[in-house]
Parts: structure tokens; C-alpha cells; sequence
């Protein structure tokens, strides 16, 4: 029963993780499609009104700059692009010399006080980058309830190659993880896979998974005793009935 709690466990972590990774590599094709676009005679209001749909995964708004990280038009949260175009040298944007799409490592909105990551692609022909901000606690929120819906035992943590915890729900979480808890340094490496960990009188099983485009980590725990149906917990008392039973027969 252990055995299987940790292979469900396990098997339900990659699933989240995959679609995690889904959804950020779908993320960063309409950045890049966007910047296509910008290569053409498109203003970049006719850019904003043709990708209308595809901008809704990004809350944080989408913004165009030039190669010096200058804010040259944005679609919202006007405030959060000034920010981040005053802080362009720290912030990991594409240039010139990535071909694919950058992940930034998570920018605090100083209004919201809601962390963003920026996806970014660069148009080489008007030098320009194509930047979108969204919300990984909003991300996680949206995809981890198809999994672990609300009122199950699961904690959940989803961190960045920091350590730096990005969304948690659960019982047992916390708003940050220790240095050395089990799965983090794992999943951080790029390892799956399941642990089990003593704690006071219960047993946690620990899975993780890596999230490979933006180095995340996604953890999960839970006691795997809690996980057990009613008619599989008669069937540990069983042993308790049967010995004294076939030792009476025996007699």
C-alpha cells in the first residue's frame, strides 16, 4: 500500500509537471509569434488588436522594447513595464544573440506586490523585443486544481532554481521551503522520482519533478496513510485477527 501511494504520488506529479511545461512552452510560441509579426509593417497597436486572444495568458500585460530595454508601447500595467524598464540590465531580456525565447527569473511588482516572469523574444529586423508577463502562482493555481482539487491532503510547492517558493497549498505548507527538503535539490537537477520521510510518528511520501524550460522544481506531500480507503485499512488489522484465530484453531 505504501508502494503504491508513492507510484500514484509520483505518476500524478510528472502528469503536473508536463502540463506545466505545456503551458509555458505555449506561452513562449505566442511571444515568438508576436515577435514575427513586429518584423512586418505592423504597428504595434495592429500587433496588440491580431494576438487579442493569445495576450490573455498574460496578466501581467505585454510590452515592446527597444534593445536598450526602453518601454516603446504596452498593453497594460503600465506601471510594471516602467519598473522593469528601468531595471532592464538585471533582468534576464532576449537579445540579439538567443535564438528561442528567455524565461525571467521572477520580478516583484512593486504595486501589485505579485511576482511576474517575463518570456521574451527578439525581432531583429526593427530591434526590437517582444516581453509578456504572467503570473506563475496564477499559472500553478489554474493547472494544479485539474490534479490535486481543493480539500485534498496533498501540499503542494511549486519553486524556482532559488529555492524561492512561487505558489504552495496545502495542510502542511509553508512560505518557504527549508534548504534541505527532501525532492528540492532533486527536481532542481532535473531528477524525478519519490521519497519517503519520517515524521514524529507518521510517514510523508515525498515526489518531484523538474519543469525544464524555467529550471522550476514542482514537490508534493502528503501522509500516505491518509491516502488509504477504509477497506484497505481492515486489511492491516487483518494479521491482528487471523494469528490469534489460527492459533486457536491450532490448539
Amino acid at each position: 500500500m505504501r508502494a503504491l501511494v508513492g507510484e500514484r504520488d509520483e505518476r500524478a506529479v510528472q502528469s503536473s509537471a508536463a502540463a506545466l511545461q505545456s503551458e509555458l512552452h505555449h506561452r513562449a510560441a505566442t511571444i515568438s509569434s508576436m515577435a514575427v509579426l513586429s518584423s512586418g509593417d505592423l504597428t504595434f497597436e495592429e500587433i496588440f488588436a491580431t494576438t487579442n486572444d493569445l495576450a490573455m495568458d498574460f496578466n501581467g500585460g505585454i510590452a515592446f522594447l527597444d534593445s536598450d530595454g526602453r518601454l516603446l508601447a504596452n498593453t497594460n500595467n503600465k506601471s510594471f513595464w516602467d519598473s522593469v524598464s528601468q531595471n532592464a540590465q538585471g533582468i534576464s531580456l532576449a537579445s540579439s544573440s538567443d535564438p528561442e525565447p528567455v524565461f525571467s527569473a521572477p520580478i516583484l511588482d512593486p504595486n501589485s506586490k505579485q511576482r511576474f516572469v517575463i518570456i521574451s523574444a527578439y525581432s531583429a529586423p526593427h530591434n526590437v523585443i517582444v516581453a509578456g508577463a504572467f503570473s506563475p502562482e496564477t499559472l500553478a493555481a489554474e493547472i494544479l486544481s485539474a490534479t490535486y482539487p481543493t480539500g485534498s491532503h496533498v501540499t503542494i510547492y511549486l519553486v524556482d532554481e532559488s529555492r524561492r517558493a512561487l505558489f504552495v497549498s496545502g495542510a502542511l505548507a509553508q512560505d518557504s521551503l527549508e534548504p534541505d527538503h527532501p525532492g528540492v535539490a532533486e527536481a532542481l537537477r532535473g531528477e524525478s522520482g519519490v521519497l519517503y520521510v519520517k515524521k514524529e510518528s507518521t510517514e510523508h511520501v515525498v515526489a518531484y519533478s523538474p519543469i525544464e524550460p524555467t529550471g522550476w522544481a514542482l514537490i508534493t506531500e502528503e501522509e500516505w496513510e491518509m491516502v488509504i480507503s477504509p477497506s484497505l485499512q481492515l486489511t492491516q488489522m487483518a494479521p491482528l485477527v487471523l494469528v490469534p484465530a489460527f492459533i486457536l484453531a491450532l490448539i
